[in-house]
């Protein structure tokens, strides 16, 4: 959390100020699972069209003086590849092809990711993995270098490509959930929290991607 904006007419909240600089996570469920890109062999999602529903989707921001978190319940409570696509409709991701400007990607992922060059990007990172095999005596640890070596050769520009995505999400949190807050006196925990965010950025070597945007909470101070 980098940033907090209070709107309304006392456009002042101190208290606001201790969710600064914490980490945001998205939280495993108990019944469901750790959360989830779902697709199901196009059931849920669209592997074509990389159009994904996260699910379970239950947002934390937790530090040592003040907590936020909710889960966005779908209908019943149920697994969502057995629900009808209408009810989750909000929930998926969709490709964002607003900028095209950049014929790697949109310019905000490349200035988050701070890469402009794939090609010199994926480059580099083959040569640091060949000195780590070189230098490594474990042959576990030689094969997994190696692997990884392969395929960034072998699926070449659909591993470069991925650092350019970004998929785009916002609906509201809640479907009858109640929110959690400690630290914060006055949000609303029971009204839909608006969030919107986006994803991308996707290292497919190094399974790790980036992250951006903003959730807003209902609240009138005590």
């Amino acid at each position: 959390m980098n940033r907090i904006c209070v709107t309304g007419p006392e456009r002042v909240y101190p208290p606001a100020a201790r969710l600064l600089g914490l980490p945001v996570n998205l939280l495993s469920d108990p019944k469901a699972g750790v959360p989830k890109f779902e697709g199901r062999n196009d059931i849920v999602g669209s592997d074509d069209n990389i159009a994904f529903a996260i699910d379970p989707f239950i947002l934390d921001i937790t530090g040592p003086s003040a907590s936020v978190r909710r889960q966005d319940l779908l209908p019943n409570n149920l697994p969502i590849w057995q629900l009808p696509p209408d009810t989750y409709a909000d929930r998926i991701g969709h490709l964002d092809y607003s900028d095209q400007s950049n014929p790697v990607g949109p310019l905000e992922v490349l200035q988050a990711i701070g890469v402009y060059d794939f090609s010199a990007y994926f480059a580099a990172r083959a040569r640091w993995l060949r000195d780590k095999m070189a230098a490594s005596r474990d042959p576990n640890e030689i094969e997994q270098y190696r692997t990884r070596i392969n395929a960034i050769e072998f699926f070449g520009n659909r591993i470069r490509s991925r650092l350019g995505l970004k998929c785009d999400w916002k609906f509201e949190i809640g479907g009858g959930s109640t929110g959690t807050v400690a630290g914060l006196s006055g949000i609303d925990t029971t009204k839909p929290w608006p969030i919107e965010f986006w994803m991308g950025g996707w290292d497919a070597d190094a399974l790790c991607g980036y992250m951006r945007g903003s959730l807003r909470v209902p609240f009138r101070p005590l």
